[in-house]
């Protein structure tokens, strides 16, 4: 939730998932002490309509005004109504236009999600790859391939992934001094990457690294919860 001090020179723009420059004006946190607020939940009927009103927007807006993020939120939106083949097409045609990096790298992620969803885990891992094209910092990208890898029984391709992810990750990785302001997966920038090596040791019969990997899985959870300081980055 944000709060704009009016007069205010930038308006938002877009008929549906609107935005504004926010980049250009001077922003300043407020403690939660200050502020509260509690978001009004839509009953099933009034969440489909409002899919079904921004389906309509977003393919219009596509052909008309075809830049990457209408093609991302209409990949959002179909992903929302069920239409996961169709979210695959949109995300990735939002990531061939190359706009912001991680809007790019995130429609990667997504499409990747949406193939999980179809049971195409060699396709989900092949747009994973193509998104840390986009932007490297991703690291949820990392622990989906090594998630889809897992899927496919193939626990080696599956532990280097997690690897990758855990070391861009805000744990003991460098995700906290890699510039990021959007789109995320929390728990797997934290404790997923760690679970995934477990379940891996787990299947590759080596009970001792599984338990190691679990503690880390802890430790990260409860530094994403707040009950821990992360470590500091090695050298």
């Amino acid at each position: 939730a944000r709060l704009g001090r009016l007069p205010c020179s930038i308006r938002f723009s877009g008929r549906t998932h609107e935005a504004c420059p926010a980049n250009q004006l001077k922003t300043e946190p407020l403690p939660a002490s200050e502020l509260s607020w509690r978001d009004v939940p839509k009953t099933p009927e009034q969440l489909e309509e409002k899919f079904r009103r921004d389906l309509r927007v977003l393919e219009e807006e596509t052909q008309a005004h075809p830049n990457t993020r209408w093609w991302f939120y209409l990949g959002e939106t179909r992903k929302n109504l069920g239409d996961h083949a169709g979210a695959v097409i949109a995300y990735d045609r939002c990531a061939a236009l190359r706009g912001w990096n991680e809007e790019s790298a995130w429609a990667c992620y997504q499409a990747a999600v949406c193939l999980g969803e179809l049971g195409l885990w060699c396709e989900a891992i092949d747009r994973c790859a193509t998104g840390l094209t986009r932007h490297a910092a991703v690291g949820e990208l990392a622990w989906l391939a090594g998630f889809a890898c897992y899927q496919l029984g193939r626990y080696h391709d599956a532990l280097a992934w997690s690897a990758m992810a855990s070391a861009s990750g805000m744990y003991i990785g460098v995700g906290r001094a890699l510039p990021r302001i959007g789109f995320s997966n929390p728990a797997a920038r934290f404790e997923l990457p760690h679970q995934l090596q477990a379940y891996c040791w787990d299947k590759l019969g080596r009970p001792d690294l599984a338990h190691a990997a679990r503690l880390k899985e802890s430790y990260a959870l409860s530094t994403r919860l707040g009950g821990l300081e992360p470590e500091p980055i090695a050298g």
